[in-house]
């Protein structure tokens, strides 16, 4: 049956109207630990929040608030952390948790499991490349980076191992795909960012333990853009770093602190396809934050 609703839920549905609302669960209405994110055609904002154990649907042109993962759903998170749509605005969530891939239709209903028993132990972060009709996923635990077929489910390859060697990783948390189809790793416990091709072969690195633009400390999330411009977000630096498709580093953006533009324990980070907007999940400030990428016009830079 229909679960029953609060007071404050009905208060909700009274002022936002009934289909403006969607699920309750006691202290789920506010972000505790955001981390993955994902935005679909229609502009809805997904979060994954592994301490809610809830993704958060923020839908601006709608002016409505959702998430997945409440009772009247099939399917309860326990560590959601990693999120991506694809073509047909299909949302698949990865679940440390669970240890596994859920996906659920531009509905949000639940549709499926894509992984199967024993295929991963901590999927954190996913990336879909439409083209191929593939998601690709670094499974932080095993040290290993795994490519799926979007419609059968299948594991198509899987490449890794425990190591600092081209193609090893030390706890990755992050995988992006580029408009070219190359994957980008962020190898946390290595510093540094790994390239890949479609068929998970071994491109390139860079990145390097380091306080200067271009190294890093602890590299998490990352994202690349229509341009392939590679935004990688580093924990501990409060920042995301932007660097050219050859790895050569652009640009950083942020610093410690609580002020727009600022941050506290940066960890994932989102680019829609087609758009210069970045969205940047903050653990520790409980927010997330949007920045625009703008070209800076002719004539030298002030």
């Amino acid at each position: 049956g229909e679960p029953r609703k609060s007071a404050t839920f009905k208060i909700k549905e009274a002022l936002l109207g009934k289909d403006r609302v969607a699920g309750e669960r006691p202290g789920a209405l506010r972000f505790a630990k955001p981390y993955g994110l994902a935005v679909d055609s229609k502009g809805r904002i997904f979060v994954a929040d592994t301490e809610r154990a809830t993704v958060f649907v923020l839908d601006p042109p709608n002016k409505r608030f959702l998430y997945i993962g409440v009772q009247e759903r099939q399917i309860r998170f326990r560590v959601p952390i990693g999120v991506a749509v694809d073509g047909q605005d299909n949302v698949y969530v990865s679940d440390n948790g669970h240890k596994a891939i859920f996906v659920f239709g531009p509905d949000l209903r639940y549709r499926s499991t894509l992984t199967k028993a024993g295929d991963v132990e901590a999927p954190t972060s996913i990336a879909i490349d439409p083209g191929l009709a593939r998601l690709y996923a670094v499974d932080t635990r095993r040290h290993a980076l795994l490519s799926y077929d979007l419609g059968s489910g299948r594991l198509l390859a899987k490449t890794g191992g425990k190591g600092d060697k081209p193609g090893e990783f030390g706890w990755p948390s992050g995988v992006a795909v580029g408009p070219d189809g190359r994957l980008h790793v962020a190898d946390t416990m290595n510093y540094r960012v790994q390239v890949f091709d479609g068929a998970l072969g071994f491109v390139r690195s860079f990145g390097s333990l380091g306080m200067q633009p271009g190294q890093f400390r602890r590299p998490k999330g990352i994202a690349v853009d229509g341009d392939k411009i590679v935004y990688v977000v580093d924990s501990d630096f409060s920042n995301f770093q932007m660097f050219d498709d050859e790895g050569r580093v652009l640009l950083y953006v942020g610093s410690y602190g609580t002020s727009p533009g600022q941050m506290i324990m940066p960890a994932g980070i989102a680019i829609p396809r087609g758009q210069r907007r970045i969205y940047v999940a903050e653990q520790l400030t409980k927010r997330v934050q949007v920045f625009e990428r703008v070209d800076p016009g002719p004539g030298p830079l002030k």
